[in-house]
């Protein structure tokens, strides 16, 4: 926390005396912050100093945005120049202060706390953010982050001696980087890939893409990593000679960005070099600077006083907002209460001015429809009354009819009858008359006739056709019960059903009573009827 302070209180003093500051000059804040963004890798110290200089700005107090992006390029300037206690600290004021509508920039915030847990050697917190960055990116298809994202996971797996899945990682980002044409990334792939043994010519051509790439985007930073990195490979592959000449050129460049990191990173390759080289001297002399470095830089006492004092920050915030929100909730609820009281002496007021008269409205409104209502219904019950009536006319005039075609009908079928008995005893009388042969031929003559006479009759069809017609529901009914039975055992069921008798059947078939008390038997089997069974009962329950 007092790095930090001190490191604003330098800058704002540089600021102050700026020229921009004394004269009042008109900034432009997003001008300023994308060059400070440009800076990050050319001029580290530059981009730290527009930052603050955004932060101290009177048009950013407000602007959660603008501060929150501005915190966010003052801590990577930070962590390039190895003050990590102080880039982790304006990283979780810029987690504090990012708008909820801002989720990407949130997220650019949690990968870059990820790479200084990473720094820290605190690699499960470094895990953590790095996989809440992820989620927001995957989920906003942001591809350019997503390499991002797998870039930083290989370089924590390559911390943690996870050669193979570092090198998945930094090959997924690559591929990405390249399909996008992201050539800064495709520089910081590159150069990562070379962070560990393998090929090392494979490697050195890697590297040297990487320094192209990193000379043409003017990248300071960058092109120091790489030349660290170059060395180590050469160290790697026994060549120290060349590996003691490009580190020791690259730690000039490194002096002049003033990054102790890569000063720390080119102390501990150098002293790789000279001890395989014998030069045991000059081994120590640059351990002892590498252990100073590395103790302000990993200096795990400060970042744990770091997180405390934010934690101690944000608790105390947190309460200032309780005691906030419990202030007007109180407020609301003392409102509401008012408002409630009010509300209820105008509910009191209506109601003892307006209810009464609605009242007797209502009751004069539900007597008149009633009384509507009730003519209504006098109405339609004398209409139903009149086409109860009119229904009942025509049904009994359809009976009427059909009971006269009936008798018509059945008188019909008596009279031919009645001609047919007369001329059979006409023709038995004239048969006294005769003898011998001719009394039989004459006999075979009467029943010659009368057969003709019963298939020539049509009146009994007649008489049963309009018979079933005029119970043709009662045959559905029983053919659906028993469809089984013959024409014969439904026109016998008819006949039975109306009560006629054994002899008026037999009149009516054309068949003697005992040809039609056997087909009464059957009947009965047909249906099933047990012995103590009503045949006439059951076919007219039907």
């Amino acid at each position: 926390m007092l790095a930090f302070k001190t490191r604003m209180l330098f800058v704002s003093l540089m600021i102050w005396l700026s020229p921009a500051f004394v004269l009042g000059t008109p900034i432009n804040i997003d001008s300023i912050l994308n060059e400070s963004n440009k800076l990050l890798h050319e001029n580290p110290k530059e981009a730290l100093r527009k930052a603050h200089f955004i932060l101290s700005s009177k048009d950013s107090i407000d602007d959660k945005l603008t501060r929150t992006k501005a915190l966010f390029i003052y801590a990577r300037a930070s962590s390039f120049l190895g003050d990590f206690d102080v880039a982790i600290e304006a990283l979780y004021e810029a987690e504090r202060l990012c708008p909820i509508d801002e989720p990407l920039i949130l997220a650019q915030v949690y990968m870059e706390i990820s790479d200084l847990y990473c720094r820290l050697k605190d690699y499960r917190k470094a895990f953590e953010y790095n996989d809440e960055a992820l989620a927001v990116f995957k989920v906003h298809q942001d591809s350019i982050s997503i390499a991002s994202c797998h870039n930083n996971r290989g370089i924590i797996h390559a911390n943690l001696n996870e050669f193979q899945t570092a090198e998945q990682c930094f090959k997924n980002a690559l591929a990405i980087n390249k399909k996008l044409g992201n050539i800064k990334g495709v520089a910081a792939n590159l150069n990562n890939l070379c962070l560990y043994k393998g090929d090392t010519e494979e490697k050195l051509a890697m590297i040297d893409e990487s320094i192209i790439i990193n000379k043409n985007l003017n990248a300071n930073w960058g092109l120091c990593e790489n030349y660290n990195n170059k060395g180590r490979q050469l160290f790697f592959a026994g060549r120290y000679k060349e590996a003691l000449k490009v580190l020791l050129y690259i730690k000039e460049e490194i002096a002049k960005i003033g990054s102790k990191e890569l000063e720390c990173d080119n102390y501990e390759y150098l002293s790789w070099v000279y001890n395989a080289m014998g030069n045991y001297k000059e081994a120590h002399d640059a351990l002892e600077k590498l252990f100073v470095l590395s103790q302000e830089l990993q200096n795990d006492q400060k970042l744990r006083s770091v997180e405390r004092n934010i934690s101690n920050k944000r608790l105390t915030e947190s309460k200032r907002e309780m005691e906030s929100k419990e202030q007007k909730l109180q407020i609301a609820l003392l409102r509401r209460n008012i408002a409630i009281l009010l509300f209820c002496l105008l509910l009191l007021t209506f109601v003892a001015i307006f209810i009464p008269r609605w009242y007797k409205k209502r009751k004069d409104l539900e007597l008149m429809t009633a009384n509507l209502n009730l003519e209504k219904f006098e109405r339609e019950l004398a209409e139903l009354k009149v086409q109860q009536q009119k229904q009942d006319l025509n049904s009994a005039h359809e009976h009427l009819e059909r009971v006269n075609k009936e008798a018509t009908t059945f008188a019909m079928f008596i009279k031919s009858r009645n001609e047919l008995l007369s001329s059979i005893q006409q023709m038995v009388k004239d048969g006294y008359k005769l003898s011998g042969d001719k009394v039989r031929n004459h006999l075979k003559q009467i029943n010659i006739y009368i057969q003709q006479s019963l298939a020539g009759d049509q009146t009994d069809s007649m008489l049963m056709e309009s018979i079933e017609d005029r119970n043709i529901e009662y045959l559905n009914r029983l053919l659906k019960k028993h469809p089984d039975l013959t024409p014969g055992d439904k026109k016998l069921a008819l006949l039975l059903r109306v009560d006629l008798s054994t002899k008026d059947i037999a009149l009516l078939l054309g068949s003697n009573p005992k040809s039609v008390n056997m087909s009464r038997y059957r009947l009965r089997k047909s249906l099933n009827l047990d012995n103590g069974d009503n045949l006439i009962d059951y076919l007219q329950s039907i």
